[in-house]
């Protein structure tokens, strides 16, 4: 195995599309077994934290910190001088602590943003967004970025994405659906989507007031009740459970079983990388499964399964083994007593002479 060292080093060196290509020519394999069909892909997208820590955050007008920041404010207070721990507890107790990314940034990842995480923290964090085969569960685009990009502002950019993944890598089907949810929606999503000749399914937000197309572009209005009319159907139910299935499989397999939530890099181009790497892996792991047909994708069912079907066919050839050699030595006993001359009963009168 190479070192850590040479491999970061190999990792900073080339280029990004040398990492395009090796994704898809994973994908390309998966399209000659016959595992990347193409027609709908559902995208969604998770957060996972940087290589950045708030406490190294400055202000971007003045370079200061966010100790002499909070120092500031205490003094504003009437607190002179006040000591770490003093200081810690008065900025935990503070009203109105809001921090804005036009203001503050990391000095070592200035590419990652302070976030809201899933759990309710905040962080400097990116962006990963998936596109998957609902097909076939093949991960066909993965794309990373800032932490606060909107989800309208990137699903256009993922369904291009994963539309020329999929067409330089041999699929039988151009894309044709693209399945998210609601907080995908917005009208200039659903008009895009039918301009590229892609069917929307996006639910729309709960919205108390109806919608007013005075003096607005009619195609909008009919890419918007088009898409309305697509979702509600049965096919377009059926897919939103698709893909709300496959797109948390494809993120707990990879940010969570594979150790990604929290990026060990800096630089959007470094996790970038990293991430396509990562999601090659898993649609690697995913073809060999679907060869096999066993396995599940977070534990080692398939191993185990193998292991299994092995000591079974093994205990039969062992137990079929057996019933050979005890037949093969009854037979040999048959014909060694049937061979072996008898003996009389009875004792022959001995003749003497005289």
């Amino acid at each position: 195995m190479p070192n850590q060292s040479c491999v970061s080093k190999t990792h900073k060196r080339l280029p990004k599309e040398v990492f395009d290509e090796v994704f898809r020519f994973i994908l390309s394999v998966a399209a000659h077994k016959g595992l990347l069909w193409g027609e709908a892909i559902g995208i969604d997208s998770t957060t996972i934290q940087a290589n950045a820590s708030m406490r190294s955050i400055v202000r971007k007008d003045s370079g200061k910190g966010w100790q002499d920041y909070t120092r500031k404010l205490a003094k504003k207070a009437g607190r002179d001088d006040p000591t770490d721990d003093e200081l810690r507890q008065f900025d935990r107790n503070r009203l109105g602590k809001q921090v804005s990314n036009d203001d503050w940034e990391n000095p070592h990842d200035p590419d990652a943003t302070i976030t809201r995480m899933k759990d309710g923290t905040t962080r400097m964090a990116y962006k990963v967004e998936h596109a998957v085969d609902l097909d076939t569960d093949i991960v066909v685009s993965t794309t990373i970025h800032t932490g606060t990009a909107p989800d309208t502002a990137t699903i256009i950019d993922t369904a291009i994405d994963a539309a020329v993944n999929a067409e330089q890598a041999g699929a039988d089907n151009e894309i044709e659906a693209i399945v998210a949810d609601k907080g995908y929606h917005s009208t200039k999503v659903v008009s895009r989507a039918a301009d590229l000749g892609m069917r929307a399914y996006i639910p729309e937000r709960a919205s108390p007031k109806q919608r007013r197309w005075v003096g607005k572009d009619p195609n909008e209005k009919c890419a918007v009740y088009s898409t309305r009319r697509r979702t509600q159907s049965e096919r377009g139910k059926h897919l939103s459970r698709l893909r709300s299935e496959l797109t948390e499989r494809s993120f707990a397999d990879g940010c969570d079983t594979r150790g990604v939530r929290r990026t060990w890099l800096q630089g959007l181009l470094s996790v970038a990388k990293r991430q396509l790497m990562m999601v090659a892996a898993r649609n690697l792991s995913t073809i060999t499964r679907a060869l096999i047909g066993i396995g599940s994708p977070r534990s080692r069912q398939g191993l185990r399964a193998l292991l299994q079907l092995t000591w079974t066919h093994f205990d039969r050839l062992i137990s079929a083994f057996a019933q050979l050699v005890m037949a093969a030595c009854e037979a040999s006993s048959r014909v060694s007593n049937t061979s072996r001359p008898k003996s009389s009963s009875r004792s022959l009168p001995l003749k003497l002479s005289t």
